[in-house]
């Protein structure tokens, strides 16, 4: 596996931090000559606004120079070369030699011969997740007496951060007629048909050249060798080494079109329209889109075939995927986004497609419709470690063997005495990572199981990845949210073979990265019953750890979700959403909870959505909190809420024995994982 394949997540795969989420690291700076985009400080072209003087003619509205990745040029313009032909080829440009209104010719906008540009307005905008240059000009005829515009031209340029050793650049041009008749065309002679999107590649005699079929001659003619081609340099230990692979989108009006590939002091050039003339229409717009991919130069043709179905067929990262991680939305601008979300669906059937949306996506974007069907249906195998019995309750020390090799750490608590069939709750831990705090051993998660399992549940609490005993795993890696969810499907699937477990009441509850855990496991999975995340649904925070948010699970394309709906997702069942205001979810009362309810209400199901608001408590799953998710599940699942009430009434704890780590490893021997954050 080489290194492109794992990132192809491809960039438009933006990863937005938790303290730098709004920063962006590009910047546009202007100049006498236009407009030069920066990233990081390192030059990634300029646009080039004011004219140049080449041979007799002036030339702007073009690109160059085009830096590689490692701030070298890549591409070349004249005058700076004493050449004597094609002086007009400049950079990254656009244009046609035949330009007709009402069928007379009117100039060429190749050479810009009897055609001139007025630009008439540039912005730019950045942020982190792209940078982006839009232009607006007219094409010019000055051949007659009287200068007239004659086509009017948007053009949006977009870049974005570059990684893992490559960078995309979108171009999208859209035409249209100011004036009736108007007809654009390529070169007429017999063999080239050249016009449209060119760019002029630095040392072309050099380069190679290939296409979704292999390597690929340069030839003076036309040639049908597919939607794309690259370009790259042999020498791979050069500095001015680069990559470059052109794509164009099947919404091309010729699509495909063939191309002219040249080894001297000329242009790379997809033919658009060829030879025969096209109409530009005063009433749509003709919308030409281009990719450009810079790599290191030795991307495989597997890679780009790749990269290009995805960019063709908007199917996966090529559309504008995103790591939504932390604070990526401001507050106000979450408020808006659920205000634009609500507006997709008005009744519980439209509500039901969208989470089939949201569903889908988190599914594909977590990748575990890429896991094999073995490692699904491999036989769980239970290795029984100490046992514990308390007051009305009992501690099993158990790691479960999902797929070959592959071991879950828990603990596996249940009613001192089980008649019948019981329920059961899924109990993830969050980030608490302290020695005396930490993870599935932290007495609040021991209170919180013991408390479950003597109101009648068969609770299990679980080694996060890369957390306690799981010492094969960095919870920092980026697949961690995919496995981490993949060890809960599992877990499920052990606890519904259970003959004591009542498979129609199952829940599941965990506080922060825990609780990011239940609402995404309760999203994808029908057989939990019940949810109740506690401090973590949030309408602007989207879990800062890469186990929540290091996958494209939140944005891709044209969909786009947050928690509040990935939480929201199990209606009709019961859902409970207990918040604090100490943290992100400061704002459940008045944003987060009104949105969720306005769905159960669309299933006549209000009674089933709760929420507890604690605003002068902090970011735990401390008493208060878990007395209200004792009286959610007791309701929803049938526990008797009566075990854990003293003489007077009151709730109490004080039954619960917390143990000491080591008695609740299920390998004594093992020194569990310190600092798991850190990794």
């Amino acid at each position: 596996m080489n290194k492109y394949t794992l990132v192809f997540a491809l960039m438009v795969l933006v990863s937005c931090n938790t303290t730098n989420s709004k920063k962006s690291p590009f910047t546009f700076i202007e100049n006498d000559q236009g407009v030069e985009l920066h990233e990081n400080g390192q030059k990634i072209y300029l646009y080039q606004r004011a004219p140049i003087l080449s041979g007799e003619i002036y030339y702007k509205h073009y690109i160059h120079p085009l830096y590689n990745l490692s701030g070298e040029v890549i591409t070349r313009a004249y005058p700076e070369e004493e050449i004597e032909w094609h002086y007009n080829h400049r950079g990254i440009f656009w244009g046609w030699r035949q330009m007709f209104i009402q069928d007379e010719f009117v100039g060429d906008g190749w050479v810009m011969d009897s055609i001139d540009i007025d630009i008439k307005e540039v912005q730019t905008a950045s942020d982190n997740k792209r940078a982006q240059l839009s232009l607006h000009v007219n094409w010019i005829t000055t051949h007659s007496d009287k200068a007239m515009a004659f086509i009017d031209e948007h053009t949006t340029i977009t870049v974005y951060p570059t990684q893992n050793e490559m960078r995309i650049i979108d171009f999208e041009i859209s035409l249209k007629a100011l004036v009736p008749g108007v007809e654009i065309a390529g070169s007429d002679d017999d063999y080239k048909g050249y016009g449209g999107f060119s760019i002029r590649i630095a040392s072309p005699e050099t380069l190679l050249f290939r296409s979704e079929d292999g390597p690929e001659e340069a030839q003076a003619a036309q040639l049908h060798i597919g939607p794309w081609v690259d370009f790259s340099t042999p020498d791979l230990s050069s500095p001015k080494k680069f990559g470059l692979s052109l794509f164009c989108h099947p919404s091309i009006p010729n699509f495909p079109s063939p191309w002219l590939l040249r080894s001297e002091g000329s242009m790379q050039n997809p033919a658009f329209p060829g030879w025969d003339r096209t109409m530009i229409s005063m009433d749509h717009e003709t919308i030409l889109r281009y990719r450009i991919i810079q790599h290191d130069g030795d991307a495989e043709i597997s890679d780009i075939n790749r990269w290009y179905s995805e960019y063709a067929t908007g199917n996966e990262a090529t559309q504008q995927v995103e790591l939504c991680v932390a604070d990526y939305l401001t507050e106000p601008e979450a408020v808006q986004k659920l205000q634009e979300y609500a507006s997709t669906y008005s009744n519980a059937d439209e509500w039901k497609t969208r989470v089939k949306a949201i569903r889908e996506n988190i599914i594909k974007g977590a990748e575990l419709d890429q896991i094999p069907e073995e490692d699904w249906n491999y036989p769980i195998h239970v290795v029984q470690g100490k046992q514990h019995s308390m007051e009305g309750y009992t501690v099993e020390n158990i790691a479960l063997e999902v797929k070959p090799g592959h071991f879950i750490t828990g603990n596996l608590y249940k009613p001192g005495t089980i008649t019948g069939k019981v329920p059961a709750v899924l109990s993830p831990h969050g980030h608490w990572s302290r020695l005396d705090d930490y993870g599935r051993f932290r007495p609040e998660m021991q209170k919180r199981c013991a408390s479950l399992a003597r109101m009648g549940a068969i609770v299990f609490a679980y080694d996060m990845v890369g957390f306690g005993e799981d010492t094969e795993h960095d919870h920092m890696d980026s697949n961690s949210l995919h496995l981490q969810t993949y060890n809960s499907i599992r877990i499920l699937d052990y606890i519904s073979s259970m003959d004591d477990v009542d498979t129609t009441r199952i829940g599941i509850t965990g506080a922060s990265g825990g609780g990011t855990q239940t609402f995404l496991l309760a999203a994808i999975d029908d057989r939990i019953d019940v949810s109740v995340p506690v401090v973590m649904v949030s309408a602007h925070f989207f879990g800062g750890c890469v186990c929540e948010s290091g996958m494209p699970i939140h944005k891709k394309g044209s969909h786009e979700t947050n928690n509040v709906e990935i939480a929201a997702s199990i209606a009709p069942k019961p859902l409970m959403l207990i918040s604090d205001g100490d943290d992100w979810t400061r704002n459940v009362p008045e944003v987060e909870y009104p949105y969720i309810r306005n769905i159960y209400q669309m299933f006549d199901a209000e009674e089933n959505v709760q929420y507890a608001h604690f605003a002068d408590e902090v970011h735990d799953y401390g008493f208060s909190k878990r007395k209200a998710a004792y009286g959610f599940l007791a309701k929803f699942l049938d526990l008797d809420y009566q075990k854990i009430l003293d003489e007077n009434g009151d709730l109490t704890e004080d039954f619960v024995v917390l143990l000491d780590t080591t008695d609740l490893k299920v390998y004594p021997d093992r020194a569990i994982v310190q600092d798991p954050m850190s990794h």
